[in-house]
C-alpha cells in the first residue's frame, strides 16, 4: 500500500517573534506508511507523535526550515516547512531627561531616543507648536521651544511588538525651583563637596558658604542668572571621624598574646585592623577585628626575634577613622639554657690563688642573662660569691671561681643552678653536675743531707705532714753527678728511697719528692744524698815459675792499684784466712792459690766489697820451657818456612822472628832469604829463648846502577867454600864463576870489566844439603 502524508493545520510556514513559541504543525501518516522522520528542528523545537499523528511544537531559537518523510509503505511523501523569527522592537531613553521644568520661551533640552531590535521606526506623536522630533539612523532627537507644556509618547514600528515610552515639559511663568536629591550624612574629613552644581531639573548654580567636611551645615543654592529659577537649600549633615586610641606592650615573650586596649573619641566605635608578620608562624591570623586582635603569638624560628606589625581602623556611624601608623610589637625568644658544664668533676682545693672550678653555660641564642647560684657543702668559695649575673654576648658565657675545701682534710662539694631571662622573658633553670673539692696533700718533710758510700741504699725514709691516708709520694732524679743507680719512684707515704747508689770517684743525687692525693698535686721537697766511692782494687791474675823439681825461682806481685798512704788493705788467701801482716797495697806471692783483698779508705771509712770480682786473683804455678827444635823449608823453596817444636814445659808459648810480633803459631812462612832470629816465650813470664837460622836462597833480580842498592847478584846464605856457582847468558855462554861464601862480592853485571845489557841471565849452583850433593838451576833479571 502506498504512504500518504497529509498537513492537517494548514501552517506549515510561520514567522514569529523572537522568543514566541510558533503555533503547533500537525501532520497525519497513513496507508503503508508506519511512521515519519523529521528533520531540520533547532534547539526548543520537537516532533511528537500520537497514532498516526505528528505534532512539531515549541519556541526555536533561530529560522528553521525542515522536512517530514513518510517511513513504510510503498515509496516516500516528503512534506516540509519554514519558521521565520522576527526581533523584538526595542527603544532607549538615552539622555534621562524626558521630564523636564523650564521658563517659558526657553528651549528644552534635547531628548534623545535610540531604536532597534525589529524596529524601523518611532512615531512620535504630542508635540506642541515649536518642538520637532528628527530621525538620524537608528536615533530620535526630541527637540525645540514649545509654546505650552506638554506631553508625549514615542512608538516603535515594525518588528515584533510596540514599545512605548513618553514624557512632560512644564512651562514655569515665576522661575523653577532646582531640585536636589537629598545627601546622605558623609564622614567628617571627605575631601570632595557632595554638592552638585546641577540640579536634578537642569538648573546650573553655585552653593555657599563653601563646604565645611568637618561639622553639619546648611548650604544655600543660588541658581546662574537667565535660568527662570529661584534659590533653594540644602542641609549636609557630617558625622564626626572616630579617632584611634590604644594601649600596648611593644615586646612580649614568645608564646605570649598581644595586649592591645582599643578606645576613640566616638562611643561604639569598631575597629579593623591588618597585620604583617616576620618569623610567626603561618597559624597567626592577619587581618580581623577587635575580637581577634590580641592573639598569641609563636616564634616560627624559635632563636630569632620575631615582629607582628598591626595597623588598625576604627569605624562609628559608617564613617572610618583614619588608619594608624605602623605598630611593631617584637616578639622575643624564650631564653633556654642548653648546658651546664663544669670543666673537671673532681678538682684540688684552689692553692696560690688560681681559680679551679671554671663552669661553661651555652644557650640557645645570643644575649641571655645568666643568674647562677652556687650550692656548697664543705667548701668555701674564696671572696664569698656564692651567686652571679652574666649576660652573655654569644650563645655561651663562663665563669670562674677559687673554691678551698672548709676542712683541709675533708672533701667537699659545689655544683651550680643557673636561671635565664633575655629581654624580660624567663627562661628555664639548669643544674649542674656536682664538682667534688678534694683536700691536697701535705708536703714531704725535709731532713738534712745524707752521706753514704758506694754500693749502700739510700737511706731516705720520706714522710708527709699534714698525713692523709693514701697520699702518693712520686721522686724524681732531678740531679745526679758521678753516680749511677738513682732511679725515679713512687709509692704510699710514709716510703723509704731503697736506690743503691754507685759512684766510682764521688758525686751526689739530688731527689725532687712531690706529693700526690688522686688528682691534687702538692708541693715538692729536695732530698740530696752524698755517695763516697768505695775503693776500686783491681788485682790481676798472674804466675810463679818454679822448676821441675818445685823450686820458686820467679814470685808473683798483687797490686790493688792504690796507694798506701789513702787506703788501709786486709789481704786474705785461698781459704779466706787473713794474711798476718798483710796490710800494704802489694802482696809479694811465693805459693798458686787465690788471693783476695779489702781496701778501706781511712778518710770517708768506706770499703771495698768483698765480693767485688776485681779485688781477687789467681796465682797459678808455671815451669819454663827449657829447649826448641828449628826446622826450615828445603833450600831454594818458592815459600820458606821456619818450624819450631818445643818438648817442655807447661806455659802459654808465644813465638817471634826476629823480634817482631809474637804469635801463637809455631809456624813461620813466607820466611825471606839470609839469617833470622827465632824468640820463644811463655805468656806466663817464665819461658825466654832464642835461635838464629838461615834461609838459603837467590834474589830475582839486581840493579848494578852504583846506588848502593842491589849492586851486586850472589846467592844468600848459603856460605858453602867448596859450592860452585856459574852465571850464564841467554845463550850459554859462561860470564862469571862466583863464590857461594859470605864474603863473596857477587857478581856486578860485567864481563870482561864490559857492563852487560838488562835482560834475564841464568846460574848454576852446585851444593850440599844436609850431607847431600845437589844441583839448582834458575835464571834472574839485571835492571839498569
Amino acid at each position: 500500500t502506498n504512504a500518504t502524508l497529509t498537513l492537517d493545520s494548514a501552517n506549515n510556514n510561520q514567522d514569529i517573534c523572537s522568543g514566541n513559541a510558533i503555533a503547533p504543525i500537525q501532520y497525519t501518516f497513513g496507508g503503508g506508511a508506519t511512521g515519519v522522520t523529521v528533520t531540520g528542528l533547532p534547539t526548543g523545537v520537537t516532533a511528537t507523535t500520537s497514532g498516526n499523528t505528528v505534532t512539531i511544537s515549541g519556541t526555536p531559537t533561530s529560522p528553521f526550515s525542515y522536512n517530514v518523510n513518510t517511513i513504510g509503505g510503498c515509496g516516500t511523501v516528503t512534506l516540509n516547512g519554514t519558521v521565520s523569527v522576527s526581533s523584538n522592537a526595542t527603544l532607549t531613553l538615552d539622555s534621562a531627561n524626558n521630564t523636564q521644568s523650564i521658563c517659558s520661551g526657553n528651549a528644552i533640552t534635547p531628548i534623545q531616543y535610540t531604536f532597534g531590535g525589529g524596529a524601523t521606526n518611532v512615531n512620535v506623536t504630542g508635540l506642541p507648536t515649536g518642538v520637532t522630533a528628527t530621525t538620524s539612523g537608528n536615533t530620535v532627537t526630541i527637540s525645540g521651544t514649545p509654546t505650552s507644556g506638554f506631553s508625549y509618547s514615542i512608538n516603535t514600528v515594525g518588528g515584533c511588538g510596540t514599545v512605548t515610552l513618553g514624557g512632560s515639559i512644564t512651562l514655569s511663568a515665576s522661575g523653577i525651583t532646582p531640585t536636589f536629591n537629598a545627601i546622605a550624612p558623609i564622614c567628617e574629613g571627605t575631601s570632595n563637596s557632595p554638592l552638585p552644581a546641577t540640579s536634578i531639573n537642569g538648573i546650573i548654580g553655585t552653593w555657599s558658604p563653601n563646604f565645611n567636611n568637618t561639622t553639619t551645615q546648611t548650604y544655600t543654592f543660588t541658581p546662574n542668572p537667565g535660568q527662570c529659577a529661584s534659590s533653594t537649600s540644602l542641609t549636609v549633615q557630617i558625622t564626626p571621624k572616630p579617632i584611634l586610641t590604644y594601649t600596648v606592650t611593644n615586646s612580649i615573650c614568645d608564646g605570649n598574646p598581644l595586649d592591645f586596649v582599643l578606645s576613640s573619641n566616638v562611643p561604639g566605635t569598631t575597629y579593623t585592623w591588618s597585620a604583617t608578620l616576620s618569623n610567626i608562624t603561618g597559624t597567626y591570623v592577619t587581618s580581623g577585628n577587635e575580637s581577634n586582635i590580641n592573639q598569641i603569638a609563636t616564634l616560627d624560628n624559635s632563636e630569632t626575634v620575631g615582629t607582628v606589625t598591626v595597623k588598625i581602623t576604627p569605624h562609628a556611624n559608617g564613617c572610618s577613622g583614619d588608619e594608624s601608623n605602623p605598630i611593631t610589637i617584637f616578639v622575643n625568644p624564650n631564653p633556654v639554657v642548653d648546658a651546664v658544664a663544669v670543666a673537671d668533676t673532681s678538682v684540688c682545693s684552689a692553692t696560690n690563688g688560681a681559680n679551679n672550678v671554671h663552669v661553661e653555660i651555652s644557650g640557645n641564642i645570643s644575649g641571655i642573662t645568666y643568674n647562677w647560684t652556687a650550692i656548697t657543702s664543705g667548701v668555701t668559695v674564696v671572696g664569698g660569691t656564692t651567686s652571679g649575673t652574666i649576660t652573655a654576648t654569644s650563645t655561651t658565657a663562663s665563669f670562674d671561681l677559687q673554691v678551698i675545701t672548709s676542712d683541709p682534710l675533708v672533701a667537699g662539694t659545689i655544683y651550680f643552678d643557673v636561671s635565664t631571662v633575655r629581654n624580660g622573658c624567663p627562661g628555664n633553670t639548669l643544674q649542674s653536675l656536682v664538682v667534688t673539692v678534694n683536700p691536697n696533700p701535705g708536703t714531704a718533710i725535709p731532713s738534712p743531707d745524707k752521706t753514704i758510700c758506694s754500693g749502700e741504699p739510700t737511706g731516705l725514709m720520706i714522710d708527709v705532714s699534714p698525713l692523709i691516708a693514701g697520699t702518693e709520694i712520686e721522686w724524681e732524679v732531678l740531679t745526679v753527678s758521678n753516680v749511677t743507680g738513682a732511679l725515679p719512684g713512687s709509692g704510699i707515704a710514709p716510703q723509704p728511697i731503697s736506690d743503691i747508689l754507685t759512684s766510682t770517684q764521688g758525686g751526689y743525687v739530688i731527689y725532687r719528692v712531690r706529693t700526690s692525693l688522686g688528682e691534687c698535686e702538692g708541693s715538692y721537697t729536695d732530698y740530696r744524698v752524698n755517695v763516697n766511692p768505695a775503693p776500686l782494687p783491681i788485682l790481676t791474675d798472674g804466675n810463679i815459675c818454679i822448676t821441675a823439681a818445685g823450686e820458686v825461682y820467679q814470685t808473683y806481685t798483687l797490686n790493688t792499684g792504690l796507694n798506701d798512704a789513702d787506703y788501709d788493705f786486709e789481704w786474705f788467701d785461698t781459704n779466706g784466712n787473713t794474711i798476718p801482716g798483710a796490710t800494704s797495697s802489694t802482696l809479694v806471692v811465693d805459693e798458686a792459690g787465690t788471693y783476695s783483698v779489702i781496701a778501706t779508705n781511712w778518710l770517708t771509712g768506706c770499703s771495698s766489697d768483698p765480693l767485688l770480682p776485681t779485688a781477687t786473683a789467681t796465682v797459678s804455678e808455671t815451669m819454663p820451657a827449657t829447649s826448641m827444635t828449628v826446622v826450615q823449608s828445603e833450600y831454594f823453596s818458592d815459600n820458606a818456612t821456619i818450624t819450631v817444636t818445643i818438648p817442655d814445659g807447661t806455659g802459654t808459648l808465644m813465638y817471634s822472628l826476629d823480634e817482631g810480633p809474637l804469635q801463637s803459631s809455631n809456624v813461620f812462612t813466607g820466611v825471606s832469604a839470609g839469617e833470622h832470629t827465632v824468640t820463644v816465650v811463655d805468656t806466663e813470664g817464665c819461658t825466654y829463648m832464642t835461635q838464629d837460622v838461615t834461609i838459603i836462597d837467590y834474589p830475582n833480580y839486581f840493579t848494578p846502577n852504583g846506588d848502593g842498592i842491589n849492586d851486586t847478584w850472589n846467592i844468600s846464605g848459603l856460605n858453602q867454600a867448596d859450592a860452585k856457582l856459574y852465571i850464564f847468558d841467554r845463550y850459554g855462554k859462561l860470564l862469571k864463576q862466583l863464590s857461594a861464601t859470605d864474603d863473596s862480592n857477587g857478581w856486578d853485571g860485567t864481563y870482561n870489566q864490559e857492563l852487560l845489557p838488562s835482560t834475564d841471565y841464568w846460574f848454576s849452583l852446585d851444593y850440599t844439603e844436609n850431607g847431600v850433593a845437589k844441583q839448582f838451576k834458575a835464571h834472574f833479571t839485571m835492571k839498569r
